[in-house]
C-alpha cells in the first residue's frame, strides 16, 4: 500500500479542508430549507491501496473531475430554479474546483517527470506543504 501520509510525506492532508468544506454547507441549506429534510447517502469506503503514488494522484485528478461534474449540475439546478442565493453560494466551489483540478493536475505532471521517485518527490512534499487553504466565508 503507498499512502502520501504513510510515507513519510507531509504536502497531502486534503481530508481537513474537505471537513471544513462540508462543515460551511450546512448552515446554508438549514438557512435555505424551511420545513425540509436533508438527507445523507452512505459514502462506500474508499480505496486504500495503490501501486505507486502516481496511480494516487491520477485517481484523485478523476475524483477531483466528478466533483467538477457534481457542483455543475448543482449551479445548472441553481441557474434553471432562479435560485439566486444558491448560485452565489455555489460559486466559491466552482472556484474552488478550478484551482483543486489545476494543483492535482500540476502535481501528477511533476510525478511523471520525476517516475514518482527519488529525491525530487521530497522536494515536491515540501512544495505541497506551503499550500494554504482558503475557508468559505461571508466575504469570498
Amino acid at each position: 500500500m503507498v499512502c502520501p501520509v504513510c510515507a513519510g510525506l507531509r504536502g497531502g492532508h486534503g481530508e481537513h479542508e474537505g471537513r471544513q468544506v462540508a462543515a460551511s454547507l450546512l448552515p446554508f441549506f438549514k438557512n435555505k430549507i424551511s420545513g425540509g429534510t436533508v438527507i445523507f447517502d452512505a459514502i462506500a469506503a474508499p480505496k486504500i491501496s495503490w501501486k505507486n503514488i502516481i496511480e494516487i494522484f491520477s485517481e484523485t485528478l478523476k475524483h477531483e473531475n466528478h466533483v467538477t461534474a457534481l457542483i455543475n449540475n448543482l449551479m445548472n439546478v441553481a441557474i434553471s430554479e432562479k435560485d439566486y442565493a444558491a448560485s452565489n453560494f455555489l460559486q466559491w466551489f466552482v472556484n474552488e474546483q478550478v484551482e483543486e483540478e489545476a494543483n492535482v493536475t500540476g502535481v501528477l505532471e511533476q510525478l511523471k517527470m520525476i517516475d514518482g521517485k527519488g529525491s525530487a518527490l521530497l522536494m515536491l512534499d515540501r512544495e505541497m506543504q506551503q499550500r494554504v487553504f482558503v475557508p468559505l466565508t461571508a466575504a469570498n
